[in-house]
């Protein structure tokens, strides 16, 4: 069941009547109308005071299934007790046709309100926010929307949000079968892609998670992410076109916000926030200038935050870090100068630094751990032989050897993805997720990446003053992605964007086995990292 609109506002019209009296309930006027139902505005004489009043249409009286669906929207409803949601007053039946009252919001929809909301972000991010716990509680009450778009949100006259019409709405737990198998339901512009291909209709928390997005979207770019001149075409292009970014529409958007809203618009429902209830947390973490779970939060990012909430020291120390740059700067740039006129010639035997952390963490072999030993023991026994002069440099969290590793001008480091994270988180002690699914702590994702960033920064530190150096990055997963060669790929691609001088020469190895089982001890790892260290020191030597 397509609905371009649940309830259409009603159209004057001379010769149209409504019943002035409907059992306690006087009518007032008429507020829209549906595929099924006709809302009123009425005043309920025994409480004296004034509702929402659905009725189903006359069209639908002898349709048990009309009435069915029309008994469902009530009882779902009337099963949800949440401040964000239309609450239920009455339901009944009057001579033969079914009712229901509710709270009148009488400020209108977010349809209404949103040239409003589009130049407010932050007040449309917290609209958002609300309506996406309202519809995590419906959720946990076994209750799924499958309708959810700006016409079904309605504002108060203190702006609070509601969330109305659950006429499509389906309860989890009823084995009834009121929507046709293969039907499409809901509106076009905000149904996720599974929906729209009929075998979704059932619906499922991820397709209200889309919905949630495809409002925001058009609450960033003043249009919904897929509009076409039909209802059929709106279907084909959410299936197979992607939506276009907020900020390539408006420049005025936040990144972290686009980021939140292009998670929720996925084609895959398993790449979308779990829950309705995980969007609203990572909303609330816009609102409080804190790094968002859909966009990992960067260095700057952290700056650009921190600079928000405390403006006055955020100008100081941007000045300082200007001059301090500038310093910097001149005298890397000498100094680079002065060094490439002689270039040293390359070590016999070449040089290969491995690099570790004797933190338990990250440390493979479970007999090695709390000895002080590190992966690098290991890689040492292995790469023995090879020709090699081999030097192990263990990574604590104050680590700051940099000039030393400078000095040896190695031909080859080889270094664990993850060993100033884990050097650094024996210091906080952030949990370490115990299972896969189980979802990674803010903190800890905030000190992995800042410790990335300090790997990333070392590695092009080390390439720019040493140009024959090679890399070989490698890691069990401790991210969770690193396992996809696609990531990997990735990667590289932005540390090498981030430093030029480290184009070509990193190689990431992901250790068979993953976070449970990889270890170097592992003969097909042992083999695989020895070729992948005889193609690098390769390249060092023939390199100028």
């Amino acid at each position: 069941m397509v609905r371009d609109d649940a309830i259409r506002p009603a159209v004057p019209q001379r010769r149209r009547k409504w019943p002035r009296r409907f059992g306690d309930y006087e009518i007032i006027g008429k507020l829209g109308m549906g595929g099924m139902g006709v809302v009123y505005k009425a005043r309920q004489r025994r409480l004296d005071r004034v509702v929402a009043l659905k009725m189903i249409r006359s069209a639908h009286f002898g349709d048990r299934r009309g009435v069915r669906r029309f008994r469902a929207e009530a009882e779902a409803i009337a099963r949800l007790d949440h401040p964000h949601i239309v609450p239920l007053y009455e339901i009944g039946k009057r001579r033969g046709r079914h009712f229901f009252s509710m709270l009148l919001v009488e400020s209108g929809s977010l349809m209404t309100h949103m040239p409003r909301l589009q130049k407010d972000h932050r007040r449309a991010a917290q609209v958002m926010a609300a309506v996406a716990r309202a519809v995590h509680y419906a959720h946990q009450h076994g209750i799924l929307h499958r309708d959810l778009k700006p016409a079904n949100v309605l504002l108060d006259a203190e702006d609070q949000p509601y969330v109305s019409d659950f006429g499509l709405a389906r309860d989890v737990g009823d084995k009834t079968r009121l929507t046709q198998t293969g039907a499409v339901v809901g509106t076009p512009s905000y149904m996720a892609p599974e929906q729209a291909t009929g075998g979704g209709a059932k619906g499922s928390p991820e397709a209200d998670v889309y919905s949630l997005g495809a409002i925001l979207y058009e609450l960033l770019t003043g249009q919904p992410p897929f509009a076409g001149e039909t209802a059929l075409a709106t279907l084909q292009l959410s299936q197979k076109g992607n939506p276009r970014t907020p900020r390539s529409m408006n420049r005025k958007a936040s990144a972290d916000l686009e980021a939140i809203c292009l998670k929720c618009l996925e084609k895959d429902p398993g790449r979308r926030y779990p829950t309705a209830e995980a969007l609203a947390l990572d909303l609330e973490r816009f609102l409080r200038d804190e790094p968002v779970g859909a966009r990992p939060r960067t260095l700057l990012s952290g700056a650009v935050r921190w600079a928000r909430r405390r403006p006055g020291p955020a100008r100081l120390l941007a000045l300082a870090a200007v001059l301090l740059l500038a310093w910097v700067t001149g005298s890397l740039v000498m100094a680079t100068r002065l060094y490439r006129l002689r270039p040293p010639p390359p070590n016999d035997p070449p040089v290969v630094v491995l690099m570790d952390t004797p933190a338990d963490r990250g440390v493979y072999d479970l007999e090695r751990r709390g000895t002080g030993g590190t992966n690098a023991d290991v890689l040492n026994d292995r790469l023995d032989g090879m020709g090699l002069d081999l030097v192990k440099e263990p990574v604590a969290a104050d680590w700051h050897r940099e000039a030393h590793v400078l000095g040896l001008r190695p031909e080859l480091v080889v270094i664990h993805r993850s060993c100033f994270f884990h050097a650094l988180n024996k210091k906080f002690d952030f949990h370490y997720p115990n299972d896969e699914h189980e979802e990674l702590d803010p903190n800890w994702k905030l000190l992995y990446a800042t410790a990335d960033d300090k790997l990333v920064g070392f590695l092009g530190l080390l390439a720019t003053a040493n140009p024959r150096t090679q890399f070989l990055v490698y890691s069990r997963g401790t991210d969770r992605q690193w396992p996809q060669e696609s990531y990997r790929k990735k990667w590289v691609d932005d540390a090498e964007l981030r430093f030029p001088a480290l184009k070509g020469r990193i190689k990431t190895q992901f250790i068979t086995g993953g976070l449970k089982d990889g270890t170097f001890t592992n003969s097909n790892v042992a083999e695989d990292t020895r070729r992948n260290v005889r193609d690098l020191v390769g390249r060092a030597k023939s390199a100028r």
